[in-house]
């Protein structure tokens, strides 16, 4: 189960290197218990920032990862400035960072 894949937001949408078998998004959106899990987590905690990490590719992302814009307003300097500081300190500035895409 891909738990990035598995929320409500754009679920089902399939980029042109889709790989089933590594990035399962599930039979509907939050159909799996991992991201039911976390989903309950967000709804519970409501975070003001979010950060994507990807240590398999050294990339750090912003919602939405799987689009090419970053998000604006409330919370997107937050996200970008705890970017910038963990890409700094566990990167050594060679991590991928900011809007995916």
């Amino acid at each position: 189960v891909d738990t990035n894949r598995t929320w409500a937001v754009d679920w089902g949408v399939k980029e042109a290197d889709f790989d089933p078998y590594e990035e399962y998004p599930g039979k509907a959106p939050f159909s799996e218990p991992e991201a039911r899990m976390l989903r309950s987590l967000v709804e519970e905690f409501k975070p003001h920032a979010w950060v994507n990490v990807h240590s398999g590719m050294e990339a750090m992302f912003m919602p939405y990862d799987h689009k090419a814009s970053e998000p604006r307003g409330e919370g997107a300097e937050a996200m970008r400035s705890i970017l910038r500081d963990l890409n700094e300190f566990h990167c050594g500035a060679r991590c991928a960072v900011g809007g995916g895409g």
